[in-house]
């Protein structure tokens, strides 16, 4: 049988009619028919890969695609939409590839240079999105993605000034909305404005109706302010807005009630840091009389039963300990604030919580002494590898030579990951040997980490996991940190509640270390004297 002269057209028109109806399938059939029909037709392969990024079939979509620029490589719409599908695959090297290819093709057209934009900021190359989004906003000077998007490049490349004036243009034209307020409220907090952050942060909650989200942002800014009781309310709405994220348990939560004869299952989240320094508040239930079984990283079950024997500790697992199931209640750790920090005199002024064994720790400080020889033992840390935060809070090696020259001390390097090339170029470049204990990994034997912490006579160290053992140990800490630092460091203090025995030394000048490492350096000259 012979088909009609125009049965192309008229699949292709199926294809259309399906695909704009949401049937999905039947266009898809539809496509598959007209390409073996019309091999040759870049229109129909078009149409073929727009169905299938329809139907999610991403690695179709490509494949389609790429039939399609065999046929004319010059098809800039082409080349736009492989980048999607590559994009979506999550193969951002190739998206951006194929949207360069695109842009060269057509080096104005103002979608394609978003795509490009977007992909260098997903691929974190900051420095070229934000030329890209300037040529956007040549091309269109108000438009507000391209505005938002440079906006938010700027503040990761830390020129908060510029991404101020940025939000302030955005308001200027009208989009005062949740996008504009959450950016602009980040940076006011990142550069330590924080009377006009929380006036930002009041806007945005009204805008947004109190979504959990900015709900949770806004308790870093109530908890830095030392707003213990607001912080922690506001916190706990991240179970509103990531309930995915809480630990796998079906038992009720517990909202501070007496519980008898029960069982209170407390599980620890976020980095090690965090659930150190939220264990503090275990005892404070164990004063209360509750039976607790705490769920944390495998790594502090060991510290952890050392230092709370009434608790029974289990390490944290996708299927969760048995003991853990058997509980009555659940609470997460930080949500233990709303009760038992609610202002500063609960913070039992940041007594010791943490214990290791004594022997241990003699034992460590003798062979310090005797491989590494004499002066105070003092360990050093300096740089975070967290995604988000580790630049902003990380000290270049080299910019803490003030403190490491100072004469009468032993340098022990506390440093997670692999130092041996930094510290063997900061030997040689500066002559001071930062003394390594290769018997114990940081990051794997945390009991004996803490155990090195408790040897030394003092740690000087930005804000890592080391800083929230030696805080809990008692030992002397000081934390160098930036200008406007995590939540737990509070603002305009050189003391922390959750520590007696740390010591803040903070930048004046966001970015600046230079003042911080200054009083360090002077304070460390007064510490030796001393312990000469």
């Amino acid at each position: 049988m012979v088909e009609p002269s125009n049965k192309s057209d008229i699949l292709f028109d199926k294809a259309i009619r399906a695909l704009n109806k949401g049937n999905l399938d039947q266009a898809s059939r539809a496509a598959s028919r007209l390409t073996k029909r019309e091999p040759r037709s870049t229109d129909a392969w078009q149409l073929r890969s727009l169905i299938a990024q329809n139907q999610g079939a991403h690695s179709d979509a490509e494949k389609y695609l790429k039939r399609l620029l065999k046929l004319n490589p010059y098809d800039a719409g082409a080349w736009n939409n492989l980048g999607n599908a590559h994009r979506e695959r999550g193969q951002f090297f190739q998206a951006k590839d194929a949207y360069l290819r695109s842009l060269r093709l057509r080096a104005e057209d103002i979608p394609t240079l978003m795509n490009v934009g977007d992909i260098y900021r997903e691929l974190r190359e900051f420095d070229e999105a934000a030329k890209i989004y300037d040529r956007i906003l040549e091309l269109s000077p108000d438009l507000y993605e391209a505005l938002l998007n440079f906006a938010t490049v700027r503040v990761r490349m830390r020129e908060f000034d510029a991404a101020l004036k940025i939000y302030q243009r955005l308001l200027d034209l009208g989009y005062e909305n949740t996008d504009t307020l959450r950016g602009l409220y980040q940076c006011l907090v990142l550069t330590g404005q924080i009377q006009d952050g929380y006036g930002t942060l009041r806007r945005l909650l009204e805008l947004s109706d109190y979504d959990p989200e900015f709900l949770v942002a806004g308790s870093i800014l109530l908890l830095l302010m030392g707003r213990w009781q607001e912080g922690w309310e506001a916190y706990a709405q991240r179970w509103r807005w990531k309930s995915d994220e809480a630990r796998p348990f079906t038992l009720p939560w517990w909202r501070g009630q007496d519980i008898h004869d029960g069982t209170l299952l407390v599980w620890g989240e976020q980095g090690l840091g965090d659930e150190i320094m939220f264990a503090s508040m275990v005892p404070d239930l164990v004063d209360k009389g509750l039976n607790v079984v705490l769920e944390c990283d495998a790594r502090l079950v060991g510290l952890f039963s050392q230092s709370f024997p009434e608790v029974t500790c289990v390490a944290s697992k996708p299927v969760p300990d048995p003991i853990a199931v058997e509980a009555d209640f659940q609470v997460p750790s930080p949500a233990l604030g709303q009760w038992f920090r609610c202002d500063e005199s609960d913070f039992h002024s940041g007594r010791p919580f943490l214990r290791v064994d004594d022997m241990a720790v003699t034992e460590i400080k003798q062979r310090y002494i005797e491989q590494f020889g004499g002066g105070a033992l003092i360990g050093i840390s300096w740089r975070s590898e967290n995604p988000e935060i580790g630049l902003d809070k990380s000290i270049p090696l080299d910019d803490l030579y003030p403190i490491l020259s100072v004469s009468g001390a032993t340098f022990v390097n506390l440093q997670y990951g692999d130092t041996s090339a930094e510290r063997q170029c900061f030997a040689d470049d500066h002559g001071v040997i930062l003394h390594h204990d290769i018997s114990i990994d940081p990051v794997v034997d945390v009991l004996r980490h803490a155990e090195q912490i408790a040897a030394l006579d003092l740690i000087i160290s930005i804000s890592t996991s080391a800083v929230h053992l030696a805080g809990a140990l008692g030992i002397p800490t000081w934390v160098i940190i930036q200008k406007t630092p995590d939540r737990r460091w509070l603002m305009d203090r050189d003391d922390c509640p959750w520590y007696s025995s740390v010591r803040l030394f903070r930048q004046s000048r966001q970015g600046s270390w230079d003042e911080p490492i200054a009083k360090a350096t002077h304070a460390l000259e007064t510490f030796l004297h001393r312990y000469r």
